[in-house]
């Protein structure tokens, strides 16, 4: 009777444990779209995810050539990569202070 009671307990808890894993949050992307140079098209794409640290990233584009030169990676540390990808068009920019 009590390794029968035993199993279930362990069952139970099992069953709780692997089910807690499947309930995760759900992270949301913010993106921002930012005019520095107030010359109309974006120059900076900022993500960030709502609950959830050390995941924001950005796309920069420097020269102001129309092309994100940079990506940034925001977490442990700080890491930056060289891209070419060409800057969105027809979305709502935010003009940086």
């Amino acid at each position: 009777m009590k390794n029968i009671s035993l199993r279930w307990l362990s069952l139970f808890l099992t069953s709780i444990l692997l089910s807690a894993g499947c309930a995760s949050p759900r992270f949301r992307e913010k993106v921002t779209y930012l005019d520095r140079n107030k010359d109309g098209k974006v120059d900076l794409e900022l993500h960030g995810y709502h609950n959830l640290a050390d995941g924001d990233w950005q796309l920069s584009d420097d020269d102001y050539d129309g092309y994100y030169e940079k990506k940034v990676v925001f977490g442990i540390g700080v890491f930056e990569s060289r891209v070419n990808i060409s800057v969105p068009t027809n979305v709502k920019i935010k003009r940086a202070r």
